[in-house]
């Protein structure tokens, strides 16, 4: 108790089965400012190791024999390892590249552009009208995604599912993408970047549901009719999909 509070510096010695080991607890390790004060050691098989900390401040203490697998707190001047059980956490999944949200979340309404540059509500589960909805991440300049507009076409014919289409395309570009889109014969429902994204506290914009600087095109998320998502589909649809829709 006379060094400092978190005993930095401390040097804890193991006598383990082939010999003392020691380490020094220390704070800041690499780009870690702060590390956990925690030291771990290896026993093999042995049950049990003879613990001694020498202190900062120049006193050296005996913690007596540990038995393997335990987690102990040592105070300087106690005399004794109190022994506590871990909490471990669960840590979440990190979610899809590009997503703000991943499989099982409801995707939320956002504020977009529509297809004559009206700022209009984006909402999910009223453009499904009750059937599963293909939320399809697009721009002019890719080529991949170009070239699927047909084949979302004719997904967005099937009976029992609906196709939206959401361009990634700057807002001063809104026009040739719209003019790609036709071109394409692509008819369904198609949503542009532009919103303001101070305009609504309570609303915001498809930032709130994608990264676009890190999200790959094309990426398709497959909704249900609640606006949950169901599937993420990287890259263009497999034909077998577009297939099975007629």
């Amino acid at each position: 108790r006379t060094g400092n509070p978190e005993a930095v510096g401390a040097t804890v010695v193991v006598r383990g089965p082939r010999g003392p080991v020691a380490q020094v607890l220390s704070r800041g390790d690499g780009f870690s400012s702060c590390q956990v004060p925690e030291l771990i050691f290896g026993l093999g098989a042995a049950p049990s190791a003879e613990v001694v900390v020498h202190w900062p401040g120049g006193a050296t203490e005996s913690f007596g024999a540990l038995d393997s697998g335990s987690r102990c707190l040592l105070v300087e001047g106690s005399g004794e390892a109190r022994s506590f059980e871990s909490r471990p956490a669960r840590l979440p999944d990190p979610l899809p590249l590009g997503l703000q949200l991943g499989v099982g979340q409801r995707v939320p309404d956002f504020r977009a552009l529509d297809r004559d540059g009206n700022e209009v509500v984006v909402s999910p589960r009223r453009l499904a009208g009750g059937k599963r909805l293909l939320l399809n991440f697009w721009a002019s300049y890719c080529g991949p995604c170009v070239a699927e507009l047909p084949v979302l076409q004719q997904l967005d014919e099937a009976a029992d599912q609906v196709v939206v289409a959401i361009s990634a395309d700057a807002p001063a570009d809104r026009e040739h993408a719209r003019e790609i889109f036709e071109q394409r014969g692509a008819k369904f429902v198609s949503f542009y970047l532009g919103a303001d994204e101070e305009a609504d506290a309570e609303l915001g914009t498809v930032t709130d549901v994608v990264d676009l600087l890190r999200l790959p095109i094309p990426t398709t998320l497959v909704l249900s009719a609640e606006g949950e998502v169901l599937e993420i589909i990287r890259g263009p649809i497999p034909a077998a999909a577009s297939e099975a829709s007629r």
